[in-house]
């Protein structure tokens, strides 16, 4: 199987960011590396490289709510969406 990127150099170029850092290797952290340096979640590109040209901290903290505000809330509306669409099946039974 073929995915349209590199899982391999994602992965490694989310534990240099990691890395260079100096942030904890949590699984929220690393999610967070890895969807940063897949580019595909713009809003989250755009969060890091924001706090990176105003030279904020980059730590646990800035990692955490990225997650919360970009990752967390794409799950929620992933777990609503299916919810929906079970519930007009069993409407439908």
């Amino acid at each position: 199987m073929t995915d349209s990127y590199d899982i391999k150099a994602i992965s490694e170029e989310a534990l240099v960011f990691i890395e260079q850092y100096s942030i904890s290797k949590t699984p929220i952290h690393y999610t967070v590396a890895f969807e940063f340096a897949k580019g595909e979640n713009q809003n989250l590109v755009e969060f890091i490289d924001q706090a990176i040209f105003k030279q904020q901290p980059i730590n646990s903290a800035l990692l955490e709510v990225a997650y919360k505000k970009f990752i967390s809330i794409t799950d929620d509306e992933v777990i609503h969406t299916v919810q929906e669409k079970l519930n007009t099946i069993v409407t439908d039974i």
